[in-house]
């Protein structure tokens, strides 16, 4: 099992909010969880090749998901 760990960077309210991110590769199995204000959130591959939140009763702001989901696909290390 590969595991990347980094940090992201979220512009919210006009200040930048860093949340961590862990990416679990095993197989063609990947796993997507970040730490938003202290919950692991994991995500999900979504039809449109986007991430998204993996539980439904999940009641964080949609845009803040939004927002980390795109950071995590545009800021993920090669």
């Amino acid at each position: 099992m590969k595991t990347q760990k980094f940090n992201i960077t979220v512009l919210r309210d006009g200040e930048q909010q860093i949340f961590p991110v862990e990416v679990k590769i095993q197989g063609i199995s990947v796993s997507v969880c970040a730490n938003i204000y202290g919950r692991e959130v994991h995500f999900v591959a979504d039809e449109h090749n986007g991430l998204r939140p993996a539980a439904a009763e999940c009641n964080l702001d949609a845009e803040l998901l939004y927002q980390v989901s795109r950071a995590i696909r545009q800021q993920r290390p090669a």
